[in-house]
This record gives C-alpha cells, sequence and structure tokens, in this order.
C-alpha cells in the first residue's frame, strides 16, 4: 500500500522482465525519460528462476498516459509483461507467498482483537492455554520448512539463524542468552514483539505474549528433538522493558501436536 498526498496520483505496476544483467537498468532507465517517481515495490525470482518479476507503486502525476507508458516498457526485448493499475492498494501479488506456502498479513491491533476474543469466551487461562498450544503447532511446522529451505547444521547455526528469521517474519528480536538445549534450559529476550504492540498505550495487567512463546517453544522442542516449555517472566505489555522468555523441559509435548503425530 502507498498512501497518496494531495495531488500525487498513484498506480502499481506489474513488470515481467527476462532474467538479464541489465534487464532492472533497462526498465528503470524508460520510467525515468517519463519523469515517474517510484516509491516503494519488490523485486524477485519467480519459482522456475528464469524471470524477475518487479512490483512497485509510483507517482505518475506528471504523465497523463500510464498505460502507453506500460506499452513502452513492454516493447523492451526483456520485458515479457507489464500492467498498470490505478490505486494504492496492491492488486498484483495475491496470494502473498513466501517460498512456496501462502501468508495472511496480520497487524498487531487485529492479533490483539483475536486474543481479546479469545478470552472473553474461555478466561484468562483458556486464552493462555488455546494460544500457546496453537503457537506451539505452528512454531513445530515452521522449524521443519525452514529445516528443508535452509538446513542449518548446529544448534548455534539454528539461533543464529533465528535472530534474523523472528524480526523477518515480524514477531519481534529475540536475542537468545544462556541457551542449553541439550539441557532444554535458557533464557530469551526480546523487543518489540507484535503481541505487546496493542498494550503499549493502555497497559495490561496480565503478560499476553502466550502466542508467542509457544511458537518459541514449537521451535526449539523441534530442533533440540525434545519437548519443552516457554514462560514468560517479563512482558512489555504490562510496563516491563522488554519481554523475557524462560525455557524449561517438559514432560511431553502438548496435546495438539501429539494428536496431530
Amino acid at each position: 500500500m502507498d498512501v497518496p498526498v494531495p495531488g500525487q496520483r498513484i498506480v502499481e505496476f506489474f513488470i515481467k522482465l527476462k532474467r538479464t544483467p541489465s534487464a532492472l537498468h533497462d526498465v528503470a532507465d524508460a520510467i525515468r525519460k517519463h519523469d515517474v517517481n517510484i516509491h516503494k515495490g519488490t523485486h524477485f525470482l519467480t519459482p522456475d528462476r528464469r524471470h524477475i518479476v518487479w512490483v512497485f507503486f509510483a507517482d505518475v502525476s506528471r504523465e497523463t498516459d500510464v498505460h502507453y507508458l506500460a506499452s513502452t516498457i513492454l516493447a523492451l526485448d526483456c520485458v515479457e509483461e507489464a500492467s498498470v493499475e490505478d490505486g494504492c492498494v496492491e492488486a498484483f501479488l495475491f496470494p502473498p507467498v513466501l517460498e512456496g506456502s501462502r501468508w495472511l498479513l496480520l497487524d498487531g491491533a487485529a492479533l490483539g482483537k483475536i486474543s481479546e476474543a479469545v478470552r472473553e469466551i474461555l478466561g484468562e487461562s483458556g486464552r493462555a492455554t488455546v494460544l500457546y498450544n496453537a503457537g506451539y503447532a505452528a512454531g513445530w511446522e515452521f522449524t521443519g520448512s525452514i529445516e528443508v529451505l535452509l538446513n542449518p547444521r548446529s544448534i548455534a547455526d539454528w539461533l543464529s539463524l533465528l535472530e534474523r528469521l523472528f524480526p523477518a517474519l515480524g514477531w519481534g528480536r529475540p536475542k537468545f542468552e544462556e541457551m542449553n538445549l541439550s539441557r532444554a534450559s535458557g533464557v530469551v529476550v526480546c523487543t518489540n514483539l507484535l503481541e505487546t504492540e496493542p498494550y503499549l498505550k493502555r497497559r495490561s495487567s496480565n503478560k499476553i505474549c502466550h502466542l508467542f512463546r509457544g511458537y518459541l517453544a514449537g521451535v526449539l522442542s523441534r530442533i533440540a528433538e525434545r519437548p519443552m516449555m516457554v514462560s514468560e517472566v517479563c512482558c512489555q505489555a504490562v510496563g516491563d522493558d522488554n519481554c523475557i522468555f524462560e525455557v524449561k523441559p517438559a514432560a511431553r509435548h502438548p496435546v495438539i501436536l501429539v494428536t496431530d503425530r
């Protein structure tokens, strides 16, 4: 999404290019000649790795015929498809896909409403149990996918990778401290967790990162090949400086995972 300011006309371009070294440069040069200002976008390889897809929002206030511009881009030797849509909301990349898996994007406010709805129906302990177990199963599944895609070779590799993956996926910024997964022990310090966002202005009376601590437990349990539990000892939602989680051994996996297996 690219919200316009008064006087701007925002459109979105979709361009599919041949995978050549100068393809992006050639298209950018054609756009420059039409006095179009690119605001934001992304480019990536297609699954067959033979083409580049470039999708971006641009201010075309000075270009009266954007469809002519799209046809000019399409005429370039390096371009196989070129389309343009009026509007500031993403139109071309449905469904959102990452490494072959479809994703749903939720903001912190929506996640907070889901959490509060579960609490209203099941109470505080019910919310903690449901979200923790759901997170555990999701974290377990995610770790299996990452193992296939990236094949980390050691516990240290895993922890280093997770410190990069969790921010990239929008969870927050974790730091693994005093970790000893062979003994199922450790401390994880997190900042800016998505679950805490709705409570940064109106404090919660309870620690609320149940989905993330379950997710973290599922991830670490699969890495270590033994069940673990994660408890939250500090939470930004109640006014603490950071969210701090303690990792301990567990007697068994949650029922949701045991049943699935």
